[in-house]
């Protein structure tokens, strides 16, 4: 039993067919701990047999970000699904694609972000924000020579 759940404001419909619908989730979990019969648990009253989801894992929380990477995808079918059910039972269609390795775990980087700042991220952890990018990567510089 997982307690994963996918995020509704994660999952989006991509063709809006009055059947055989496509929808399209993304995360940044491995797909190997969210191909399982519960991970749509809490979409069961959208979702029907038949629907096609293509998941999509990337390397961070907003894949909007201009430097996002995608990280892994699938497509799985859904072979079961109602308002009452316990699960949402899964197929797999075709293969996991794998195109990277994730962020290295406690490794920093600079992001930008909102009003003009920019961040010192230690993997999705924010360590601080800085008003310009030269003050940022001074201290990536210093964080990374300690």
């Amino acid at each position: 039993m997982s307690d994963l759940r996918a995020r509704p404001l994660d999952v989006c419909m991509s063709d809006s067919m009055p059947f055989a619908q496509r929808w399209t989730c993304r995360t940044t979990w491995p797909l190997a701990d969210v191909l399982n019969d519960e991970y749509f648990l809490n979409m069961r009253q959208t979702l029907r047999a038949g629907d096609m989801i293509r998941i999509c894992r990337f390397d961070r929380i907003d894949s909007n970000e201009k430097d996002a990477r995608l990280l892994e995808t699938c497509e799985v079918i859904i072979a079961k699904s109602s308002p009452t059910a316990t699960a949402v039972e899964l197929a797999v269609v075709g293969q996991i694609v794998i195109l990277g390795d994730g962020p290295v775990k406690g490794g920093y980087e600079v992001r930008r972000g909102q009003a003009g700042k920019f961040k010192l991220m230690e993997g999705e952890n924010i360590i601080q924000e800085y008003g310009s990018k030269a003050e940022a990567d001074a201290a990536l510089t210093k964080r990374m020579a300690a």
